[in-house]
């Protein structure tokens, strides 16, 4: 089953072949581009670690704009949907990690150093660190020792140097007040996502948001899409969608997941599913067996 994945240069490098069974722990990338383009939203079942080593890429999550400069350092829980965009015309250079969710679960059970790190991720979504000049150097030089190990054949050193970049990243974030930062806040629309998020079972009708909300239809599909560079419909249909994926792994029926998901019949859910993910979710469930 392949992953979600969007096109760009990190789709042909980094996701074309990686799905959340084929990374067992964790997969590096060095990746580099001259490109200047958009990718729309989407959301993988792998936690991703972003550290950009030259340009600049604005990241978008949950109706805020976050911009990732050389130095920063960005981490997005599975699922989350988002979208970035490379807006300069030099040259994008960057380390992308993806971690497996039980994998990095288990992880920190065992390393206490990294648990505030984990379960601050799982609960925010989403952590934007911006480092001062000193933190800044030993994340470089960490991730650039994590990169050398990555390559080497010496596995035991590949974990080591893991496990020290995310020490390094928990110490950092539980130290310091510089993360999380964002531009272009708009706490209507953010309520709505919170909104959306907690009712994916319920009716989610532009009527009945608009409402919850005393939005009109018209401008809240307006600041919907400026804000998220998606329609409604569509946010709401990939939140769905993931959930019902996930519902599926965790071996729920399908009469069950489709309901839970608000889907107001089972063909209209499997169409959606498959359109979405390339197989329908009957053949989904029983890929394993």
């Amino acid at each position: 089953m392949r992953l979600d994945v969007f096109d760009s240069f990190f789709h042909y490098h980094c996701f074309e072949f990686v799905t959340k069974e084929s990374v067992q722990d964790f997969k590096l990338f060095h990746e580099k581009s001259s490109l200047k383009e958009e990718i729309a939203y989407h959301q993988h079942d792998l936690f991703e670690l972003y550290y950009p080593i030259s340009g600049n890429i604005t990241f978008y999550v949950n109706g805020n704009d976050y911009i990732l400069s050389p130095g920063d350092f960005i981490a997005i829980s599975p699922g989350e949907l988002h979208m970035q965009i490379f807006k300069e015309e030099t040259a994008v250079e960057m380390m992308i990690l993806l971690v497996n969710r039980t994998f990095f679960e288990e992880l920190s059970t065992k390393n206490v150093n990294i648990q505030s790190f984990f379960k601050a991720l799982l609960e925010k979504k989403l952590i934007h660190i911006h480092p001062d000049g000193d933190m800044s150097d030993s994340i470089k030089s960490s991730i650039k020792k994590l990169e050398r190990a990555y390559n080497s054949t010496k596995e035991k050193l590949r974990y080591d140097y893991f496990l020290e970049f995310l020490y390094l990243i928990n110490n950092i974030f539980t130290s310091s007040e510089s993360y999380s930062h964002f531009i272009k806040p708009n706490t209507k629309i953010s309520s709505i996502l919170d909104y959306i998020d907690n009712n994916l079972n319920n009716d989610l009708s532009l009527n009945v948001i608009s409402n919850k909300f005393f939005i009109s239809k018209y401008h809240l599909l307006r600041e919907f899409t400026k804000y998220n560079d998606s329609t409604l419909h569509q946010y709401i249909l990939q939140k769905r969608l993931t959930m019902a994926k996930r519902l599926i792994d965790t071996g729920q029926t399908l009469d069950m997941v489709y309901r839970k998901c608000g889907f107001e019949s089972y063909s209209t859910f499997s169409n959606a599913f498959k359109k979405k993910f390339g197989i329908n979710p009957k053949k989904y469930s029983t890929k394993d067996n």
